[in-house]
């Protein structure tokens, strides 16, 4: 099995800049898929800069429609069209944002050259919105000023390690089927080797997304123990009024929620304008939480090695 790589796109909150898009994150090698978590404005630029696949992209999942969030798919689905993309697309959203983007592209006459299909994820529950035998996503709400989902995407199969000191001699095709919790046998349906006799199971992959939102517990239970929590930290705890009336959050109080879900490591951003140093923001966070990343522009994460790693220094 491939490492699952987080790519961050986007860091800025609300308005891009020279140096930083606004919220997206890129997700690879799910099914040998990419997928893709929020869609500021300009995002394609990123996300071809930073290894984006046209082709390979098959799902976006978007929080809420706040601009920053999503007014770059116009962008990234006329890119994949005049591309000459055919494979199909689905996006998930709150209700609303297949009526933009039909409007959009029914102004500019497009007819695409791949379909569209848009699924709608309630925000007042968690609901699980998309499962198949290895993956599982989760949307649950978030307390922002609109309607908001986070996200929560689990392995279901995890990866078994092969126990290399019991299987001198075996067939690599063997090991390779095993390691999948495959057990292998002969043409005549005698038992050759039993899987779980020659693996042992790894710790189960988890990433929870949750931006924009004020501190709220009530996220806790859906990021419990996840291998890496991001969580927006708009502001500083110095502006903790600003972060309430906007219904934001700060980085202790980001470090707050990884601690309280037992979350393996924390990565931060959605970085007010205000701050240009964001080491701040990680120094915060850390007086919380010990493992900490700053989310930069083209910054890749493996959450495979993130799994097996304690903390960050």
């Amino acid at each position: 099995m491939n490492p699952v790589w987080l790519t961050v796109l986007g860091t800025a909150a609300a308005v891009p800049s020279f140096e930083h898009y606004t919220s997206g994150l890129l997700l690879s090698y799910l099914n040998d898929e990419q997928w893709l978590i929020d869609c500021g404005e300009g995002i394609q630029v990123p996300f071809f800069r930073y290894g984006g696949n046209y082709n390979k992209l098959r799902r976006i999942f978007i929080s809420h429609l706040h601009a920053d969030h999503y007014i770059g798919l116009v962008g990234l689905i006329m890119s994949m069209h005049m591309h000459g993309r055919t494979t199909p697309l689905t996006i998930y959203a709150p209700h609303g944002l297949a009526d933009i983007l039909t409007a959009v592209l029914r102004a500019s006459d497009t007819q695409l050259k791949y379909n569209i299909d848009y699924q709608s994820i309630p925000t007042n529950a968690a609901r699980v919105i998309y499962q198949d035998k290895k993956w599982e996503v989760l949307a649950f709400p978030l307390k922002h000023r609109i309607p908001t989902v986070g996200f929560r995407i689990s392995q279901v199969q995890a990866e078994r390690r092969f126990l290399t000191e019991k299987g001198d001699g075996i067939p690599y095709e063997y090991i390779r089927r095993m390691k999948e919790g495959e057990d292998i046998l002969a043409e005549d349906g005698t038992l050759l080797y039993k899987s779980e006799d020659y693996t042992e199971p790894l710790p189960a992959l988890s990433f929870a997304y949750c931006s924009d939102t004020a501190y709220d517990e009530s996220v806790i239970e859906y990021c419990r123990e996840v291998t890496l929590l991001y969580h927006e930290s708009t502001f500083l705890h110095s502006e903790k009024e600003l972060a309430e009336k906007t219904l934001h959050a700060t980085a202790k109080e980001a470090a707050l929620i990884a601690h309280q879900c037992q979350a393996k490591h924390l990565l931060l951003g959605h970085f007010s304008y205000r701050h240009p140093d964001r080491r701040v923001f990680e120094e915060e966070a850390r007086s919380i939480f010990p493992s900490v990343y700053t989310a930069k522009e083209g910054m890749k994460l493996n959450l495979n090695q993130l799994n097996y790693s304690k903390t960050h220094a």
